[in-house]
C-alpha cells in the first residue's frame, strides 16, 4: 500500500518565513501583555484593540499559506473573512464575560474598533502577499 504525499502548505519559503515571524511578533506582544498585566479577558481596551490587529495578521497570513482550491482574489477574501469571524467570535464572547462577571457591556465603539483592526489585520496581510510575493 502507497501512500501520496499531500501537502498542506502552497507557500514561498519567503512568505512562510515573513508568517513565522509575525506568529512569533503576536507571540511576544500577547506575552507581554499577559507578563504586564495589560489583559483582562473580560474588556475591550486598546491593548485588545492591539492584538486583535496582530492576530488577526497572524491568522489571515496562515490562511494565504493553507493549500487551497481558490482563485487569489478569493484566497484572500478568505483569510480576511477568517480574521473578522475568529475576531467577531472573540469580541463576542468578551462582551459574554463582561456581562456576566459585572453585569456591564463594553463601549460599542471599542467593539466596532475591534472589528475595524480585524478587517484591517487580515487587509495588512492581503497586502503584503499580493504585493511582495504573489507579483514575483
Amino acid at each position: 500500500m502507497q501512500f501520496s504525499k499531500q501537502n498542506l502548505l502552497d507557500t514561498s519559503p519567503t512568505w512562510l518565513s515573513l508568517t513565522l515571524a509575525s506568529s512569533a511578533a503576536a507571540l511576544a506582544i500577547t506575552g507581554i501583555g499577559v507578563f504586564f498585566s495589560l489583559t483582562d479577558l473580560s474588556a475591550i481596551d486598546p491593548f485588545t484593540l492591539l492584538l486583535h490587529l496582530v492576530w488577526a495578521i497572524v491568522l489571515s497570513a496562515w490562511v494565504l499559506n493553507l493549500r487551497l482550491k481558490l482563485p487569489p482574489d478569493k484566497k484572500a477574501l478568505a483569510a480576511i473573512g477568517a480574521a473578522v469571524a475568529v475576531g467577531s467570535a472573540w469580541s463576542s464572547i468578551q462582551q459574554w464575560l463582561a456581562f456576566v462577571t459585572s453585569g456591564a457591556v463594553n463601549d460599542i465603539l471599542l467593539v466596532a474598533g475591534a472589528m475595524v483592526m480585524d478587517v484591517a489585520g487580515g487587509a495588512a496581510a492581503y497586502f503584503f502577499y499580493r504585493f511582495n510575493i504573489a507579483k514575483k
